[in-house]
Formats: structure tokens, sequence, C-alpha cells
């Protein structure tokens, strides 16, 4: 296995269409993906494909940072709604988002 050297910060929805930096729309990514990437949408589709390693992501997160973390994926994602169940609900809604904004 060959070591990261340099990740990037990605806007899962580019700041230049949506301006949010809430910590569920930052994930790590690779320089040159995230430089093919740039103001590009994901389609429902991509999301669905690396949806493991976006709640990967979400869990630490959360774990790391709770009270922001929760706070910020209530507001953009879950229409301020509390759920056990808010992992599969915030995934199906960033879909929307996305959808939305392509």
């Amino acid at each position: 296995m060959s070591k990261l050297k340099k990740i990037q910060v990605d806007h899962v929805i580019p700041f230049a269409i949506w301006k949010n930096n809430d910590l569920w729309n930052l994930l790590p990514a690779v320089p040159k993906i995230n430089n093919n990437k740039r103001d590009k949408i994901p389609t429902p589709r991509l999301i669905e494909s690396q949806k493991k390693i976006i709640l990967h992501y979400w869990e630490m997160l959360d774990e790391s940072y709770n009270t922001r973390f929760q706070s910020e994926i209530k507001i953009s994602l879950l229409g301020n709604n509390d759920s056990k169940n808010w992992r599969h609900l915030a995934i199906d809604q960033m879909k929307e988002s996305c959808n939305f904004f392509n």
C-alpha cells in the first residue's frame, strides 16, 4: 500500500455553486482527483457508489465534532429534524441537492 502524501479538502457540492462550508460537505480528496473535479457536481449515482466512504468520514466528523456536525447536517440536509436514521436520510438529501444543482 502506498502512502498518501497530500490531500485536499473537496466541497462535495462546490462552493462556487452553494456557499457551504459545513463539515458534511467537506471531504478529503487526492489532489489530482480534486483538481479534475473542480466545480462539477457529483451525480446521485456517484454519491451512491461512494456512500460507504462518505459515511465513514461523516462518522469520524460526528465523533470528533458532534455538536457542530449534527447542527450543520440537520439544518442543511435533514430539514432540522432529529432522526436515528440521519445517515441514510442525509445521503438521500445530498443526492437530491446534487440533482437540483445539475
